[in-house]
């Protein structure tokens, strides 16, 4: 079963303008068609599905606009002034030369082989060939 999508709403606001119309939240509440505690559980969570806004907005003649609150999207923001140009080419240098001595520290590195003891005989040298193996 699936729920419905709820909206943000600015509940204080909501509850303050069916006040002002002279009715009570209990009386708003039956005369969209909901129990008595409807309408006090939509401004108590500050959400509100599109189905009653639109019967706030023909019931009660309260638009949803003024109780609305306009959910923000988020933008991304490419802007190459964002940051310092020098300070971004300062970090590439950076980062380019920890880069570089990486590079370096992996080409002057000998490995060296390793030789193995195994529980059940000699040692074996990992790097010299054995004629015994064919």
């Amino acid at each position: 079963m699936s729920r419905a999508r709820t909206y943000p709403i600015d509940g204080n606001k909501l509850k303050n303008l069916i006040l002002t119309t002279g009715l009570t939240l209990p009386e708003a509440s039956e005369r969209l068609g909901g129990s008595k505690d409807y309408l006090s559980g939509v401004c108590r969570t500050n959400k509100a599905t599109a189905q009653c806004m639109s019967l706030i907005a023909l019931a009660l003649s309260i638009p949803k606009d003024l109780y609305l609150i306009e959910e923000k999207k988020e933008e991304v923001v490419t802007n190459e002034s964002d940051g310092d140009p020098q300070s971004i080419i300062e970090l590439l240098q950076a980062i380019k030369k920890s880069v570089e001595k990486i590079e370096k520290y992996i080409e002057e590195k000998s490995y060296e082989q390793k030789t193995f003891n195994l529980p059940f005989g000699d040692p074996v040298d990992c790097g010299s060939t054995d004629d015994r193996l064919g």
